[in-house]
């Protein structure tokens, strides 16, 4: 997964081990993403990590601070 800023510029590269489901980024500037198995993080400068572990799959519609809002394959706000 690559990040790059609004002139295409690339900013980071991330190296994600499975598919990425959705991603959003967050009021704060940090990149929000799925996998089928996981909700991560990842910053700017490289930084990435598990913020958790998923049952089920969700696709994420925002981000704002702290709160996240998806919904489940089955269109169900989580």
């Amino acid at each position: 997964m690559y990040i790059l800023n609004k002139n295409f510029n690339l900013l980071t590269s991330i190296n994600e081990q499975f598919k990425v489901s959705s991603a959003v980024w967050n009021t704060d500037g940090v990149l929000i993403y799925t996998t089928k198995t996981h909700l991560k993080y990842a910053l700017v400068n490289g930084d990435q990590g598990i913020i958790k572990s998923l049952e089920t799959p969700i696709y994420l519609i925002q981000a704002n601070g702290n709160e996240i809002i998806a919904i489940d394959p089955e269109a169900r706000f989580q």
